[in-house]
């Protein structure tokens, strides 16, 4: 139980700079009258796919046939895709 505490506390370290760093993104990239639409952008893909990915989990494993193992394979190599692509795209050119 204690790993599991102590691993929730490190994953919210980590992500509790991204919408901080996102909104500084979108300071510096989009003018002030687009800035608002950003924002919301980000916000609501935030919490759609967050809602949507336990259904997709479901589909996957309980349909799809996939052991949880694959699962976890498949969105860490969707992830690792999406991290190679935003790299290459998120530049400050």
């Amino acid at each position: 139980f204690a790993v599991l505490v102590g691993m929730q506390f490190l994953f919210g370290m980590g992500e509790a700079g991204a919408f901080p760093n996102i909104s500084k993104a979108i300071y510096n990239w989009f003018p002030n009258s687009q800035r608002g639409s950003a924002q919301g952008a980000v916000w609501l893909s935030a919490r759609f796919m967050g809602g949507l990915t336990p259904f997709f989990w479901v589909l996957l494993v309980t349909i799809g046939g996939m052991t949880w193992r694959q699962g976890l394979v498949l969105f860490a190599g969707v992830a690792a895709v999406w991290v190679v692509a935003f790299a290459y795209w998120f530049r400050n050119k």
